[in-house]
């Protein structure tokens, strides 16, 4: 099975930068509104508006990556392999927990069998049945053959040819009827074994097995059901070895793999190509029918990825290498010109014109007019400091954290109970924890005393039949064997000529010997078949008189919790109708802890924009002035996010009910040590919401603000020193207003850089 998925939680939503051509020459335009000349090719730097602004404010003409860049917030994960159901499907059992590693072929859960084991069990017993009656037919007949072989060798004793005809004519024909009847027999047989391996195959379906080798990193809520919908995923299964970047920004529907050029990312420091994870063509043709699109996944080959670390995408429709660029606050604009003033010495500058491409809203690239290195001025209206501090941009890990008081210990496994007979409910646990051995509910069993008694009455025919039947036999028995031990032997000599002699004393032990054998077929058949059939009818009354009788109160049918847990919902309440084999409750089991707890973390409802912990990252459970470390191996199920595979040759598309319908972020964590009950009172976990890794990083105090005048949208800056001039440097940053000690710039920085703080 060939496998792309999507992921259960992600990060904040995209970050873009796209900006309209005609808003971009607009704010231009705007911002030259003041600026006029005559195409002099020289001129005095225009009096500044604002006295506080830099007189001389020059930029040097450099490189730089301009145009239409497209950004999406993406993270490592691990490629998943989903166990899912193709049709409305009850399971029985769920063999595995979150946090478990599996091997490719393991059960993963089993369904239930609804009826078909009765069935296979019914038709074994036919069997079992009709194989007694083959033993019996054959050995009656071939007894049979055997007396009539006698009565040929009486008649070639007389001579008698039509006598000898008459006697091999009916052994034929007894040879005829057993071949027949046997052949009837062997008929059904084979029918009814042909049924029973259908019905297996059918329930063969019943074991759902591992398609991948992995960890499980999701597995169905079975706290108020055990029944799944059609292509919902039972669990899903993650192999940490093959990783990739996954983006929920845009799924595969929203995503036209033809619009962009260039796509990058940096990766432990530098920048590398990315490609698309590529879908089969059914696959694409699939989810465009359904309307179910999973998220845009990305390759970097070449790189080592890291799971759980975040990584920002960039795309550009066209060429992404750096061209030379002007600021837009250097360019004017006149008489369909574009124009910049270039320093020269002292305060007369070059009025240059020039041509202009492509711009991002802060620098346009610059086709022709100008050289790398030169010095242009630019207009300045923010206040350069004249008392500062400088620092280096530099590569380092930028991340934001996010906490929860809300941490419990977790269950990751199940139990299920279903009542095994229809009846009345009786509850006799509460929800909460459960012990081995408490009693969780009983049932009153609906079925009536009259039920009960025609399987007695049944019962007691067959007794009675088979005591007829054997009296019977002992009586004929018995006459047979005194016949046997009582009779002459007659030879040939005794007989001389007398033909009724012979045909009534020839072979006369042998004849009655072969009578008492078929006499004893029949009765060792019957009474075989009678041991079987009242095993059967008992094993029914044994079923059915289960929650007949009152035990002091209570029902004789109780079910008791097979292992310490906890339970958390009650499908039934008190006196309530319960239909045989329905789903009663769930018992959600620990496990084996191995010296290392799991956890559920659970983000509450007034948490600003609450993230999951991402899969393979590390968290940390703070108290007072202790601290423990762990790791996030689960997560919440996103019915919205839908995983594209092909499976049997065929496309398919699978999703995961969230495992608790009223939180959306939650996830399991492993801590690194085992912890009670006192140690998780009054903790509070901490985690990286965003972890991004080796990236440029100056102090979150370098970092400034301004709102442009048309649009009136937040633009960054930071003062950096270039040649020893202060420079006014516009960049782009990742999501600047996290309350962050240093910022992470995606654009106009370079390690090394010296920046104002």
């Amino acid at each position: 099975m060939t496998m792309k998925k999507g992921i259960l939680g992600k990060l904040k939503k995209k970050t873009r930068i796209r900006t309209a051509a005609i808003l971009v020459m607009a704010e231009i335009l705007v911002a030259l509104g003041s600026f006029t000349g005559c195409g002099n090719t020289t001129a005095e730097v225009p009096e500044l508006l604002e006295p506080v602004s830099a007189v001389n404010a020059y930029r040097p003409v450099a490189k730089r990556r301009v145009g239409v860049i497209t950004q999406y917030e993406g993270v490592v994960v691990p490629m998943e392999y989903p166990v899912y159901v193709k049709k409305t499907t009850t399971l029985a059992k769920v063999e595995v927990g979150v946090g478990d590693y599996v091997n490719a072929g393991d059960v993963i859960a089993t369904a239930v069998t609804n009826g078909k084991e009765e069935q296979i069990t019914q038709l074994q017993n036919e069997i079992a049945s009709l194989q007694r009656e083959r033993t019996k037919t054959k050995n009656i007949s071939d007894a049979t053959i055997t007396k009539l072989g006698y009565e040929k060798k009486i008649e070639e004793f007389l001579q008698n040819t039509d006598g000898i005809n008459t006697k091999t004519l009916e052994i034929l024909v007894e040879q005829e009827n057993q071949r027949y009847n046997l052949a009837v027999i062997d008929n059904s047989i084979s029918e009814k074994r042909s049924s029973i391996a259908e019905l297996q195959e059918e329930n063969a379906d019943i074991n759902f097995v591992a398609p991948h080798s992995g960890r499980v990193t999701f597995v169905k809520d079975m706290t108020q059901t055990n029944t799944l919908e059609p292509f919902e995923n039972i669990a899903v299964i993650s192999d940490y070895n093959d990783l990739y970047i996954e983006t929920d920004d845009t799924n595969m529907g929203h995503y036209n793999l033809e619009d962009y050029e260039s796509k990058w990312a940096f990766i432990n420091g530098k920048e590398v190509e990315i490609t698309e994870h590529k879908y089969t063509n059914e696959e694409i043709s699939y989810a465009n029918s359904m309307k179910k699109y999973p998220p845009m996944a990305y390759d970097a080959p070449g790189a080592m990825l890291t799971m759980g670390v975040d990584v920002v995408l960039f795309f550009m429709e066209e060429d992404n290498s750096p061209e030379l660029v002007v600021g837009n606050d250097s360019i004017s604009y006149e008489n369909g010109e574009y124009f910049v003033f270039v320093k020269g010495d002292g305060e007369v500058n070059e009025k240059r014109i020039i041509d202009v491409g492509t711009s991002d809203g802060n620098y346009t690239i610059v086709k022709s007019g100008l050289e790398e290195g030169e010095l242009v001025f630019y207009r300045n209206d923010a206040l350069i400091p004249k008392n500062y501090e400088t620092a280096i941009a530099s590569i380092g890990d930028y991340r934001e954290t996010q906490s929860t008081e809300i941490v419990e210990f977790a269950y990751p496994y199940y139990e299920f109970y279903t009542a095994e007979v229809g009846g009345t409910y009786r509850k006799l646990h509460d929800t909460g924890k459960a012990t081995t051995g408490d009693a969780l509910f009983s049932v009153e069993s609906s079925v009536g005393r009259a039920e009960l008694d025609k399987i007695k009455e049944d019962i007691a025919d067959l007794d009675q039949q088979r005591t007829k039947s054997n009296r019977e036999y002992e009586y004929n028995k018995k006459d047979l064997e005194t016949e046997i031990h009582g009779a002459d032997c007659f030879g040939p000599d005794d007989i001389g000529t007398d033909t009724d002699a012979a045909r009534e004393y020839m072979y006369y032990a042998e004849r009655k010997e072969c009578e008492l054998d078929i006499l004893t077929y029949q009765e060792t058949y019957e009474n075989n078949e009678y041991v079987a059939q009242r095993a059967i009818k008992n094993a029914e009354y044994t079923k059915m008189e289960k929650g007949t009788k009152d035990l002091g109160g209570t029902s004789d049918y109780i079910e008791y919790s097979t292992s310490p847990g906890r339970i958390s919902f009650i499908q039934y309440g008190e006196d309530r109708a319960v239909e045989k084999d329905s789903f009663v409750m769930t018992e959600e089991l620990m496990g084996d802890q191995n010296g290392r707890t799991k956890l559920l973390a659970i983000m509450g409802s007034g948490t600003k924009d609450p993230q999951n912990a991402k899969i393979g990252s590390t968290v940390t459970l703070k108290k007072k002035d202790k601290s423990w470390t762990g790791t996030c191996f689960g997560q919440n199920g996103d019915k919205g996010v839908f995983y594209l595979f092909t499976d049997d040759g065929k496309p398919c598309i699978t999703h995961s009910t969230p495992f608790n319908k009223n939180v959306l972020r939650q996830f399991y964590i492993e801590m690194d040590t085992e912890l009670t009950e006192v140690d998780l009172m009054q903790t509070e976990l901490e985690f990286y919401s965003v972890d991004v890794r080796d990236v440029v990083l100056i102090p979150a105090s370098a970092m400034k603000t301004e709102i442009t005048q048309l649009s009136s949208k937040e633009k960054y800056y930071v003062w950096k020193v270039e040649d020893g001039e202060i420079v006014k440097e516009y960049v782009d940053v990742f999501n600047p207003g996290a309350p962050t000690s240093v910022k992470y710039i995606l654009n106009g920085l370079e390690p090394g850089d010296t920046v104002l703080k």
